[in-house]
């Protein structure tokens, strides 16, 4: 989504063959796996669908719609995800909260609204943590997910 509310993104570049890469607040980033011709009138950059090939092995996360998002859950930023563990990516959600009671909640534009719905939560529905939990694997918490950038 761009700063002007529209669903394109467009940038003031050369007409020239790039790599593209994207980012998120708290996503891990991908990368196209080739380049992408880009200019004024090129405008087929389109992360979502399964055809466009990504670098490393499994960049993005694949949903029930059949189209691909960015891995959620970095809140440290640090190109992976961990839920349990020296520096896990659950805790600052919890210091985030206020750090002793996991039921209160806070509001705003914050890395640890991993579910990007402007409420951020430790614990009860649409929490946090548990989309972390799922992104490193869903049953093993101490797994994790490595961002495929080069």
């Amino acid at each position: 989504m761009g700063t002007d509310g529209y669903a394109r993104l467009i940038f003031n570049v050369a007409v020239d063959n790039y790599f593209v890469s994207i980012r998120h607040r708290n996503h891990l980033g991908a990368m196209s796996v080739s380049w992408i011709a880009l200019g004024a009138n090129e405008v087929s950059a389109d992360f979502t669908l399964g055809t466009t090939g990504t670098w490393g092995a499994e960049a993005r996360t694949t949903f029930s719609n059949g189209r691909c998002g960015l891995w959620s859950g970095n809140v440290l930023r640090d190109a992976t995800i961990r839920y349990i563990g020296a520096n896990n990516d659950r805790d600052p959600i919890l210091t985030t909260v206020g750090g002793s009671i996991p039921t209160n909640t806070t509001t705003g534009y914050d890395r640890s609204d991993v579910n990007l719905d402007g409420v951020i939560r430790y614990v009860g529905f649409n929490n946090d943590r548990d989309p972390i939990l799922m992104n490193v694997g869903g049953s093993i918490p101490t797994s994790t997910r490595a961002q495929q950038l080069p």
